[in-house]
């Protein structure tokens, strides 16, 4: 009898003890599950904390000696923070494009995150902007790259505000941020292009157009960024230089812009050809470069899109549309990164832009 009750008993112990390692295992599972949940979140700034952002005057770089301002423009890299193949690879594809850059000892002067920068696939394992963040500091960080970012749709979506990325990133050395209040969205601001001598040459504006509602619908950029993105050029088209306008989603005349503007022509080693998009460049594009120079434009914008790149004048501007850059983004063209350098020389009569772009180098 007692040996029923004790072989019972040790029953009844072994099957407590696979509950507990059952219950034990669903727990850690839980806790992958759930790690992207709100707890996981960035923190959001207060208004204290987030005052110290529009009281920082606009940032000012230089023109290196030569001239030039030298930036790089990446879109759509859709971050997790996860150790998922798509960052690892993106990741890799920046870091390749900013050590070529130190080997031929010309660096780049700004990187800008031009929006979509951050995963909004919320129910990712192990989703981390913290992480996202902290591992592109580290990267920039190691080459001493100056770096910004421009608001898109997705970055603000989930677990953490735009305001909360800015804020987040602002913790970290080389990031150039500053912001304007009394406008709706994040990060509208502009960078001040001096030449050696102190003197103001160009103009960068970023604007968020990357605002959600409360359904995380897009909203469209509102009519007060706009009408201050064109005071601020007006101020320098009033000292004779140019400005650029960097957001992530075009304006609504970019459908426009690709319908009815001029394309514009490039030099190679051929002479001048039509160019319909970057798209249709060489495959050793990373050294093509198309120069733009105009005495009555307006100026630039810069934004993003998955599926195409073009470049075309329209209504007193150039209008340029990246792709993306990062492996999770849905897009049939090669990834990589855009560029774009402003050149203002003393004795030059006009500005001239050159566009090109730096492929990554492929995983196959």
């Amino acid at each position: 009898m007692n040996f029923i009750i004790e072989y019972a008993n040790s029953a009844m112990k072994l099957k407590l003890s696979k509950i507990v390692a059952i219950l034990a295992v669903m727990a850690i599972l839980a806790t992958l599950l759930f790690s992207c949940s709100p707890s996981a979140a960035l923190k959001e700034p207060t208004d204290e904390e987030y005052e110290k952002i529009y009281e920082m005057e606009n940032p000012i770089l230089e023109l290196d000696r030569l001239g030039r301002f030298d930036i790089l423009l990446l879109s759509d890299l859709l971050l997790t923070g996860t150790e998922s193949e798509d960052d690892i690879n993106t990741l890799k594809g920046i870091e390749d494009i900013l050590e070529a850059a130190k080997h031929d000892d010309d660096p780049y002067h700004l990187v800008v995150l031009n929006g979509n920068t951050f995963s909004d696939q919320k129910h990712t394992l192990g989703y981390s902007k913290y992480v996202a963040i902290q591992k592109l500091a580290d990267l920039f960080g190691r080459y001493e790259q100056k770096w910004t970012f421009v608001n898109g749709e997705k970055d603000g979506a989930i677990l953490g505000s735009s305001k909360a990325i800015i804020y987040e990133c602002s913790q970290y050395p080389g990031f150039v941020i500053a912001d304007t209040p009394n406008l709706l969205g994040a990060g509208n601001f502009f960078i001040i292009l001096n030449n050696m001598y102190g003197e103001e040459k160009h103009r960068i504006i970023f604007i968020d157009s990357g605002r959600l509602d409360s359904d995380n619908t897009l909203l469209p950029v509102d009519q007060t960024q706009i009408t201050w993105a064109k005071g601020v050029m007006q101020e320098t088209q009033n000292k004779f230089i140019f400005s650029s306008i960097i957001t992530h989603s075009p304006v609504n005349e970019y459908s426009v812009a690709f319908s009815n503007g001029t394309k514009i022509s490039y030099a190679n080693g051929n002479g001048f050809d039509m160019f319909d998009g970057l798209i249709n460049a060489p495959a050793e594009n990373d050294s093509l470069y198309i120069a733009v120079k105009n005495a009555s434009y307006n100026g630039l914008l810069v934004a993003a899109s998955e599926g195409s790149e073009f470049l075309r004048y329209y209504d007193d501007m150039y209008w340029f549309l990246t792709r993306s850059a990062g492996y999770a983004s849905i897009s049939t063209l090669p990834r990589g990164a855009a560029t774009l350098t402003v050149e203002s020389y003393p004795q030059a009569v006009r500005d001239k832009y050159w566009f090109g772009r730096k492929d990554f180098v492929t995983t196959d």
